[in-house]
């Protein structure tokens, strides 16, 4: 047996209708249910955290490459846009402090790459294609 309750709430852009469902006599949840549950996700993401960041076209004649500081834990995924290279970073309570990772042609190295939270990564282009690292 289930109850549903629907309040609207008056916005300056409308209603907003806000659904209530109750399900008794239920313990399990499952993907297919209509009552929500199951499923799980996440990942590549951070676990819902946003942690972007974007370093613009760079060569190996930039010294300094691109270095950028994870504040979040989860495994954050990032590209070079330029040849749509993928790439993960895995951010954890306990790591490495930084990590470095090399453009080499076409491909991340170390891809993934491991840093402790507050840790950073250090990218440096080994060649002087044009590449980018951007979440």
């Amino acid at each position: 047996m289930s109850r549903r309750t629907v309040l609207a709430l008056p916005v300056a852009v409308g209603l907003i209708a806000l659904a209530l469902f109750a399900q008794s006599g239920c313990s399990k949840s499952s993907p297919t249910s209509p009552y929500g549950g199951g499923g799980g996700g996440g990942g590549g993401g951070g676990g819902g955290t946003v942690e972007p960041f974007s370093s613009g076209n760079f060569t190996s004649s930039n010294a300094q490459g691109f270095v950028h500081t994870f504040t979040n834990t989860g495994s954050f995924g990032y590209t070079c846009t330029i040849h749509n290279m993928p790439g993960t970073i895995n951010v954890a309570a306990s790591g490495p402090d930084s990590v470095t990772v090399d453009i080499v042609n076409f491909a991340f190295s170390p891809n993934p790459a491991s840093v402790k939270t507050g840790g950073y990564v250090h990218w440096i282009n080994t060649v002087a294609t044009a590449h980018n690292v951007t979440r």
